[in-house]
């Protein structure tokens, strides 16, 4: 009787904190993914801005810097992610990410 109520322990355990951690993950990345939305937004807006004021110079400088943030941002999750727990998870995204580093290391040269 002892060793079956601490199996039933250890089960319901290990359920609520899978269910915490999945909830967790959750969350964070979908506070990532607002995030994501808000900045392209306002990048969005700002260019809107500059095209109906015909500047191209601001065109380029917003373009650009949006371009270099994405590919910033692209490098540190691909770096991350291959030395993570959770790799053989995340092993096709990551190869997709350091393919598309690849080939646009090769246009800029």
């Amino acid at each position: 009787m002892k060793y079956l109520v601490f199996s039933l322990i250890l089960i319901a355990s290990i359920g609520v904190t899978y269910r915490v951690t999945f909830d967790m993950t959750q969350e964070i990345v979908g506070a990532l993914y607002i995030q994501g939305i808000i900045n392209d937004h306002k990048v969005h807006q700002k260019l809107v801005e500059a095209i109906e004021a015909d500047d191209s110079e601001t065109v380029s400088k917003i373009s650009n810097g949006f371009v270099s943030y994405n590919i910033d941002l692209l490098e540190a999750l691909v770096s991350s992610l291959e030395g993570g727990h959770y790799y053989r998870f995340t092993k096709e995204e990551v190869s997709k990410g350091r393919s598309y580093l690849n080939e646009i290391s090769g246009q800029q040269q």
